[in-house]
């Protein structure tokens, strides 16, 4: 007789006790710890044939060489790492596919343990890890975050934990803040050195209560103050205030926070958000100001505001005509451009070019205030020719009567001492084309007026410019000097006529005429 089991069990439910692969209520490292026990410790210990492990489940989980990381690259189970673990390289070999090959265990398998390599890479995966440590300000006091939160009792026990360079843990508590935190009282850090605290036998706290992989590690280096992190955030051009929306984006620094930004200048563009947000213009002009702000973590502070402005200006779409003129000119000259104006330096820029004149040009101006059709006196005299690229400084009230439209361009020739061609700075486009109707040796009045807007029109008796849209159908009528009679008037010009007899003329107005 051996006399194994003639001792008396004082309470034989509490010692420990092996876990089959199918008992999910057991840790994952408690399954995988009792397989290699019942199947490979008779090799695979002190002595034995296979010593570079140690399987029997007496001996410590932290003494046994079973679970490894990059730091300790010896161990035969490498944690995210399978295909570079030796374990599950030689318990996954078929022999059916690769009969020569070393597997284990190297007699009386005929196919892999398939249940057996669930539960072992299972746990050489599973996700609950510690995130960082970091110590800032405190030489005794070591943060150290995890994944998820963590046992309180674990959490609490000093000997969890080492650091390395002679520094000690004295106490740990769960961060009051944060459960997923726990505040290390250590001895004196330097300020700059470089750690590396070690961490066990930390449980989550669900069931089954997976520990932590054994000889978890964190990096972190002492800092008396939190580092310093700047944002770049590149210039931006500037807009119109018909631009189209754009997005924005800026490069953070090193805390990984995202760089948030925000509008200074809500009444001329608005952003929220974080890299590629939407800047929107409201169509007011002025000075964008965009603000990037990220925040910092346990390591670096947080990044100092940088804001960026660029202009929004106010554009304004000029065409050059004698239809605007007051009174009217018949000019067959023309052109137009553009009246762009910063309201942040009070400066309005043409750039205008026009051609076709009759007269030869002897003066150009910006005149105001006045609206179409309207005349008003000099403000700004402008440069001789085509193309004109002038650029004057409003006061306050010139820039009341721009943003009303009430300031316009005009040039004076020989031919039209009054202007030739006028271009109101209102962006409101062409007033049309000038009909003129001549009629001679008739003293009673006629009519011009536009079909569908009788709005549109005038009553002569001997000659009637007026401007008219383009695409506007015009009809003239009137009545005989001599005798009363309607129909002794004979129009030319035409496009076509309406009535009986003589009947009164239908002009379309065109850019062609």
């Amino acid at each position: 007789e051996l006399g194994l089991f003639n001792t008396t069990l004082a309470n034989p439910s509490a010692l420990p006790r092996l876990a089959p692969l199918s008992d999910t209520t057991a840790t994952l490292e408690h399954r995988v710890r009792s397989y290699v026990d019942s199947n490979c410790a008779f090799c695979h210990q002190p002595g034995g044939p296979g010593p570079v492990w140690d399987a029997r489940f007496t001996t410590p989980v932290l003494s046994q060489n079973i679970a490894g990381d990059a730091a300790r690259p010896l161990a035969i189970l490498q944690r995210f790492n399978l295909a570079g673990s030796r374990m599950h390289i030689l318990d996954s070999v078929d022999p059916r596919i690769a009969p020569f090959a070393k597997l284990m265990p190297p007699i009386a398998r005929n196919v892999p343990h398939a249940e057996w390599l669930a539960v072992m890479s299972a746990w050489a995966t599973y996700p609950f890890d510690s995130v960082e440590a970091f110590a800032v300000g405190n030489p005794t006091k070591l943060t150290l975050r995890f994944d998820r939160v963590v046992d309180a009792g674990d959490a609490a026990l000093a000997a969890n934990y080492a650091i390395d360079n002679g520094i000690s843990v004295t106490s740990a508590t769960i961060d009051p803040m944060d459960a997923k935190q726990v505040i290390l009282t250590t001895t004196q850090m330097v300020v700059g050195t470089p750690y590396r605290v070690t961490v066990n036998r930390i449980r989550e706290t669900t069931a089954p209560y997976n520990p932590i992989w054994p000889n978890t590690i964190e990096d972190f280096t002492y800092l008396a103050a939190p580092l310093a992190q700047i944002i770049n955030f590149g210039a931006l051009i500037d807009k119109l205030t018909t631009s189209a929306a754009f997005s924005v984006s800026a490069t953070g620094g090193a805390s990984m926070q995202p760089v948030v930004f925000s509008s200074m200048t809500s009444s001329i563009c608005t952003v929220t958000g974080t890299n590629g947000v939407t800047v929107a213009l409201t169509g007011t002009p002025g000075l964008c100001t965009i603000a990037a702000n990220q925040a910092g973590n346990n390591t670096y502070a947080a990044a100092a505001q940088t804001t960026q402005s660029f202009k929004v200006l106010r554009e304004f779409n000029i065409v050059l005509e004698g239809s605007q003129e007051a009174p009217l000119s018949v000019s067959n000259g023309g052109g137009g451009g553009t009246a762009t104006y910063d309201v942040t330096t009070k400066q309005l820029k043409l750039n205008l070019s026009y051609s076709g004149m009759e007269g030869v040009e002897n003066n150009a101006h910006i005149h105001g205030p006045a609206a179409r059709g309207a005349s008003a006196g000099v403000l700004f005299p402008l440069s001789a020719g085509s193309p004109k690229t002038d650029t004057v400084t409003l006061d306050a009230a010139q820039e009341t009567q721009l943003l009303a439209g009430q300031l316009y361009v005009n040039v004076h020739s020989s031919a039209y001492p009054g202007g030739e061609l006028r271009g109101q700075i209102d962006g409101l486009g062409s007033a049309g084309k000038v009909l003129r109707v001549f009629v001679a040796g008739f003293t009673s009045p006629f009519q011009v007026g536009g079909i569908g807007d009788p709005s549109l029109g005038c009553n002569f008796n001997g000659i009637c410019l007026k401007a008219f849209p383009l695409a506007q159908s015009v009809q003239i009528s009137g009545y005989t000097y001599n005798d009363g009679d309607p129909y002794s008037l004979k129009w030319s010009g035409c496009d076509s006529y309406v009535g009986q007899d003589n009947p009164d003329c239908v002009v379309t107005m065109s850019s062609s005429r």
